[in-house]
């Protein structure tokens, strides 16, 4: 069994591969454990305002998916990154925050790894079919006296398997979420990606900064690059999937994906002929 300690998120190893840019931009700070980097950052904008505030942690104890799920978070088996950015500095609009982070996922992973993984409308990312990377972006209003409209961009990437490692109780809290039916990342279960079998010295370190510094750049995407880049790394097209509707009705059906429209709905087939567009914000979709 590997000793995963080997490979650890440094301040210090992640400063080497930011660029000059990004190093004067970003506010970068890396801790051991924390609950959520997401609510952390979230906390400290409502005080004080802190555009380009990072923070990275080895291990979230309360990590966040969408809709209230957890983000399972072990320590030193994955990317755990938060970024604030000020809405006004998102090219593409607010409402392209989602797609440009995981576009900006994607293209670090390709720099830090040399793979191509795909995206899961609206906010996953996928590697060999399985989910390797969760995005929850949160709008908020930063602390006096700015009063600015902040975005937190918060990604887990999983890098290493829990299983691999020695050091994490043996997978105790695995147990614990793996019991949690709002689980959004379980080790155990062979639905999910890791990129290494094996610890590699610098590889998380490399694939935070990379990250980083993917996230600065793409903010400065129009639209329609945001939307030329999404879609070409979404591999939904065409595939049959189950939609869970969040609204009044709570309706529940099988569709066919047609394709992704440049304001972000997913148009599908229904089984009676029809089509319909569908919202990320009111629906979720699993794959059949």
């Amino acid at each position: 069994m590997a000793n995963l300690a080997i490979d650890t998120l440094s301040l210090e190893g992640i400063q080497k591969d930011l660029t000059d840019e990004v190093q004067k931009l970003v506010h970068l700070s890396v801790c051991e454990s924390t609950t959520s980097t997401n609510e952390v950052l979230k906390d400290q904008a409502r005080i004080e305002t802190c555009p380009y505030f990072a923070l990275a942690a080895r291990e979230q104890t309360a990590g966040k998916g969408r809709r209230q799920k957890s983000f399972y978070s072990p320590k030193d088996c994955g990317v755990y990154l938060s970024l604030v950015v000020p809405n006004k500095a998102i090219v593409a609009g607010i409402e392209y925050i989602t797609p440009l982070a995981a576009v900006a996922v994607c293209r670090a992973l390709k720099q830090s790894c040399g793979i191509a993984p795909d995206i899961k409308w609206i906010n996953d990312i996928y590697y060999k079919g399985n989910k390797l990377c969760g995005i929850l972006c949160e709008t908020i209003q930063s602390g006096a006296p700015q009063h600015e409209a902040l975005t937190v961009i918060g990604v887990g990437i999983n890098v290493y398997s829990e299983a691999n490692t020695v050091s994490n109780n043996k997978g105790a809290r695995s147990t614990q979420h793996a019991s949690d039916p709002k689980a959004d990342m379980v080790p155990q279960s062979h639905n999910f990606a890791y990129l290494s079998d094996t610890p590699q010295k610098g590889l998380l370190n490399k694939i935070c900064a990379k990250l980083i510094n993917e996230l600065i750049t793409s903010l400065e995407m129009q639209k329609d690059d945001v939307y030329a880049a999404y879609k070409g790394a979404m591999f939904l097209r065409g595939q049959d999937v189950y939609v869970t509707s969040s609204n009044d009705k709570n309706e529940a059906y099988r569709a066919h994906v047609i394709d992704l429209h440049p304001n972000l709905q997913l148009e599908v087939q229904l089984e009676d002929g029809s089509r319909k567009l569908l919202n990320y914000e009111s629906c979720t979709l699993s794959l059949l």
